[in-house]
């Protein structure tokens, strides 16, 4: 298997910092894209950061992407975060052979439905 890599979009410096501590901690590889980078396609991201100069990104939440992760990995990244008292991230998803020639963009449009419909479902719950 390949290293397992871990891309940050949109994280403040101390948030990279304390995100990739837990992540490095876990066997992340941890990957920080460039605003440049959310209109290419996720797999082109895996490759040397570029030069961002002053390029605006498509969209500024936060959001993880794990690539070339299991899920015991995954899961145990979660679990240090949680332990290390670092807050969780809303928008997170795992590269796979599907989603793999979408943009940035388009996984945080996608991402984004998804939370917002989980939101508004766990709030209309009797349970909350």
């Amino acid at each position: 298997m390949n290293t397992p890599v871990l891309i940050l979009f949109n994280f403040s410096p101390a948030r990279a910092a304390a995100v990739a501590s837990c992540a490095r901690g876990c066997g992340f590889e941890v990957r920080p894209a460039a605003n440049s980078e959310h209109r290419v396609p996720l797999s082109a991201i895996l490759g040397p950061a570029p030069a961002d100069a002053l390029t605006r990104p498509a969209f500024t939440d936060e959001m993880l992407v794990f690539a070339a992760s299991d899920r015991e990995r995954v899961f145990a990244f979660l679990d240090r975060m949680k332990e290390d008292g670092v807050a969780p991230v809303a928008l997170k998803a795992v590269l796979t052979p599907f989603n793999i020639r979408w943009t940035a963009e388009e996984l945080y449009r996608e991402l984004f439905r998804e939370h917002r419909a989980m939101t508004r479902e766990k709030a209309a719950s009797p349970h909350g």
